[in-house]
């Protein structure tokens, strides 16, 4: 009799159903599922270059013919005056002879060399680019940061993006830094 009912097609469905249930909470249970950090945005489109950043963040420009600098601060870097929490700056300018990418970023990286601190680099696509990014890990009088500077050269313009957390897990500000480079394009 009970085979019977076994083999009847609608108690399969429900057997089928039922065993993709299971697999579907146990799925969920064991934590294979990617959550995305939902932060809501703003698009910035100006002085050669288009990005997406959170919407909470402040932002400052100062635009050129040649030059484009772009500030960004979240909440708390501006309201500890920048003793902690996160910033970014975006840098275009008119490649020359004597400036380059390269170049650019060894001058920023400099100081940051000079406290002590370490750094890796690797290499990224940045707007359909490949860019170099360099991570640095620095502590200078209880202050604990880490910057991340992104460097590449497109339509004969040079572009840095220099991305901090101060004092704050970097860790846990890593979305807001990939919402500005995988939404980055040089124009």
């Amino acid at each position: 009799m009970y085979g019977l009912i076994l083999e009847s097609n609608n108690v399969r469905k429900y057997l089928y159903l039922l065993a993709v249930a299971v697999l579907v909470v146990v799925i969920f249970a064991s934590g294979c599922t990617s959550q995305q950090n939902q932060t809501s945005t703003k698009t910035y489109a100006a002085g050669g270059m288009s990005f997406e950043y959170p919407e909470s963040w402040n932002v400052t420009s100062k635009i050129n013919a040649n030059d484009s600098f772009v500030t960004l601060s979240d909440p708390t870097f501006d309201r500890t005056n920048g003793t902690q929490g996160s910033a970014a700056i975006l840098l275009r300018t008119a490649k020359t002879n004597n400036v380059t990418s390269e170049s650019l970023k060894e001058g920023f990286l400099k100081n940051l060399k000079q406290s002590n601190g370490n750094g890796t680099s690797t290499t990224l696509n940045v707007g359909g680019v490949t860019a170099n990014e360099t991570t640095y890990n620095t502590t200078v009088s209880n202050t604990t940061a880490q910057i991340k500077i992104v460097n590449f050269e497109s339509n004969n313009f040079i572009y840095i993006i220099m991305f901090a957390t101060i004092n704050q897990d970097a860790q846990s500000q890593q979305s807001y830094y990939n919402t500005i480079i995988k939404s980055f394009k040089p124009q």
